[in-house]
């Protein structure tokens, strides 16, 4: 046998043997890669809630301790508020009060004498005696009996779609930040558990005028107002309910009351000045 037929009977056993161990690995390849494509995207579709869920949360993060996912929680509760309310589009017509509850001391009994004739009196949760610091325990005169404002929209036959809170600076003078806050995120919160499906609405307290920060009893300065204003934003804000910022619209250059809105004794505010208010409530929605 020559060296030339040897050689050329070599490549013929040994090209056969090449080409075949190459396509197969090639063919494995793609086949075992094509076969893992399809079942990612067979389970992908079949349990697409929690491909979606995986995708976005690792395994520590995926659950509360309620056993729902972080993204249904961000789903299902989160609420998109904008503080203090922008202007509406939209001015309320006097139709608005029908729904809304008007809760409060002295100030939102006036607010809500501005417009007798739209305002029913059975919306109207507020009394004279009612202040920041007792409006969780104490009883006002509503209709035929005397009851907590929690307990009597918990109990009321209709249900609101807005509930106003206004609280004055009775009592301001000598409680701190901290105690004011304090007892009115309990009423927020007693609010919100009691009548859920209501969107409740924090105003801010008026200022004064120079006058009324001057007396030697009973003054209340524009500074502390101010301070417990940004606090109650901030409240707002944790508490998803919002905020009218009734304050601004009524201060002057000086950032206190002009006397313009007050009676002859500068400190008590005019029947015009609530109209102003109530006024700014039906320009001020979220609806």
């Amino acid at each position: 046998m020559s060296k030339k037929f040897r050689h050329e009977l070599g490549k013929q056993r040994n090209r056969p043997a090449v080409r075949f161990r190459f396509s197969m690995v090639i063919f494995i390849f793609i086949i075992t890669l094509g076969s893992f494509f399809v079942m990612h995207m067979f389970d992908a579709n079949i349990n697409d809630d929690d491909f979606i869920r995986n995708l976005y949360n690792n395994s520590n993060s995926g659950e509360n301790s309620d056993g729902k996912s972080s993204y249904d929680t961000v789903s299902e509760n989160t609420i998109q508020i904008i503080n203090p309310v922008p202007q509406s589009t939209n001015v309320k017509g006097k139709e608005y009060w029908k729904d809304c509850a008007l809760v409060g001391d002295l100030t939102m009994l006036k607010i809500a004498n501005a417009d007798t004739e739209a305002i029913p009196k059975e919306n109207v949760f507020a009394a004279s005696n009612i202040n920041i610091e007792n409006i969780n325990n104490t009883k006002i005169s509503y209709l035929n009996g005397n009851e907590t404002i929690v307990n009597l929209l918990k109990n009321s036959e209709y249900e609101y779609k807005y509930i106003y809170i206004m609280l004055g600076d009775d009592g301001i003078e000598t409680l701190t930040i901290e105690q004011m806050v304090e007892s009115y995120s309990d009423f927020i919160r007693e609010i919100k558990a009691s009548v859920p499906n209501s969107k409740i609405y924090i105003m801010s307290i008026p200022p004064v005028t120079e006058k009324r920060e001057q007396m030697q009893t009973n003054g209340v300065s524009n500074l502390k107002i101010d301070q417990f204003n940004s606090e109650l934003l901030v409240l707002a804000n944790s508490e998803s309910v919002y905020f009218v910022d009734v304050n601004t619209t009524l201060k002057g250059n000086g950032g206190k009351l002009p006397n313009a809105f007050t009676e002859n004794d500068n400190i008590t505010l005019k029947s015009s000045s609530y109209k102003l208010i109530h006024d700014y409530i039906l320009t001020h929605t979220v609806d």
